[in-house]
């Protein structure tokens, strides 16, 4: 899913990536940053899908 981009009344970019049910944001001081951000979000997902496939997810 692209990345989804919110402008904060600080100037600053909240920026969020859902993949499959999950779902990860960060925030970054200009928008020529959000887009290196998608890898470390993707990863972030990736590392909590994992996380609940082995141990579990309390909320299912």
């Amino acid at each position: 899913m692209p990345l989804e981009l919110e402008h904060q009344k600080d100037g600053c970019l909240h920026v969020c990536m859902e993949e499959n049910g999950l779902r990860a944001c960060c925030f970054v001081s200009s928008h020529h940053l959000a887009a290196t951000k998608e890898g470390q979000l993707r990863a972030a997902i990736n590392r909590a899908a994992l996380q609940a496939f082995q141990f579990g997810d309390p909320a299912l």
